[in-house]
């Protein structure tokens, strides 16, 4: 059975990211499926609940909504420092959030 993967912002329709990880998966023989999640702000909570229940495997988070999600989900686990740039976006299952351990906050 495929699995939905994504990605959740505001607006997306530039993004390049879900040709990209179709394409990977595909490559990789992999059964994921890469949507793009365009939620508005004043959304992002009820598109949280919605993911849950659709049982989403994760998504990446990007602008405007990677700092606010974090008290949304019922557990973040810090690999490193927590960093928001506008790319790459931190992985999250919808209860989850993970930090990149590469990533370091500038200035």
């Amino acid at each position: 059975m495929e699995k939905i993967v994504g990605l959740i912002g505001y607006p997306l329709g530039h993004s390049l990211s879900p040709a990209m990880h179709n394409a990977a998966f595909r490559q990789l023989g992999l059964d994921y499926e890469y949507v793009p999640f365009e939620v508005p702000p004043e959304d992002l909570r009820e598109a949280l609940k919605g993911l849950r229940a659709l049982h989403v495997a994760g998504f990446n988070v990007t602008i405007p909504h990677k700092e606010t999600i974090v008290p949304m989900l019922d557990e973040v686990t810090k690999l490193g420092p927590l960093f928001f740039p506008p790319e790459p976006t931190p992985f999250i299952s919808p209860s989850r959030g993970y930090t990149e351990p590469e990533l370091v906050r500038a200035g």
